[in-house]
């Protein structure tokens, strides 16, 4: 199937459903993903409980020392 066939099919469904032959949904989510978005909203909420960093190369180095300890 090329493009042109998909947009044909695509437009001889609107015309047949008189509708937009789509789904438009919510996402759904896993355990994981749910608590990572949960704790990005608490660290949005209250920055000043954790740590943050100016640029990416404070951060590697405060990794870098990590490692060496």
């Amino acid at each position: 199937m090329n493009i042109s066939d998909a947009v044909t099919i695509y437009f001889k469904q609107i015309v047949l459903t008189d509708s937009i032959p789509l789904q438009i949904k919510r996402p759904k989510f896993n355990k994981e993903t749910l608590e990572a978005i949960k704790e990005a909203d608490e660290i949005m909420k209250h920055p000043e409980n954790y740590k943050s960093y100016n640029n990416v190369y404070e951060m590697i180095e405060e990794i870098d020392n990590e490692e060496q300890i």
